[in-house]
């Protein structure tokens, strides 16, 4: 993995760094690891997650309000 991607700077930043016109080609050069990915998408899902059961409360009262 690219240095600076190690170092948390952003897809875009990178992009901008590189002077790539489009994400895509920034993606080819950064060679993005599977377990990269993986990992984002772990923690995506367990953000999301905490949203919604910070949520239930409400849309449950929503759900009353509404029915």
């Amino acid at each position: 993995m690219p240095p600076l991607l190690k170092e948390k700077v952003s897809l875009f930043e990178l992009q901008k760094l590189l002077t790539h016109s489009t994400p895509q080609m920034t993606q080819r050069y950064a060679r993005l690891h599977d377990e990269t990915l993986r990992k984002a998408s772990d923690l995506a899902g367990a953000l999301f997650g905490q949203i919604q059961e910070k949520c239930a409360p409400l849309a449950e009262a929503l759900r009353l309000w509404y029915d």
